[in-house]
């Protein structure tokens, strides 16, 4: 079984090829965790592209490396939309991993 460490190496190394080859920072974080944990969501994905560049490559918001993570996480351990409208314990969570993160 492949250890958490291990698991954080492989997504960072893989992160930075990708962002060396592709480009884009969210769209390279979200890429190399879904690669490195087997997971599979276009959409999310699809919907970090915009992000590049510190979002719209204007270089002045949040590193897509921050956002990309926040979003990968989020997905994962995140507030669903049936639990929209409530302070539920999915939402305080990935609030939680996303300061960490930061």
């Amino acid at each position: 079984m492949i250890q958490k460490q291990e698991l954080l190496e492989q997504a960072a190394q893989t992160g930075l090829k990708y962002e060396q080859i592709y480009r884009g920072c969210a769209q390279c974080t979200i890429a190399a965790v879904q690669d490195t944990l087997g997971l599979k969501n276009d959409a999310l994905f699809k919907a970090a592209s915009g992000l590049a560049g510190g979002c719209g490559g204007t270089c002045e918001g949040v590193c897509g490396g921050l956002s990309g993570g926040v979003m990968i996480m989020s997905s994962c351990f995140g507030r669903s939309r049936a639990g929209f409208g409530t302070e539920d314990n999915e939402k305080l969570c990935s609030s939680r991993m996303a300061k960490v993160l930061y």
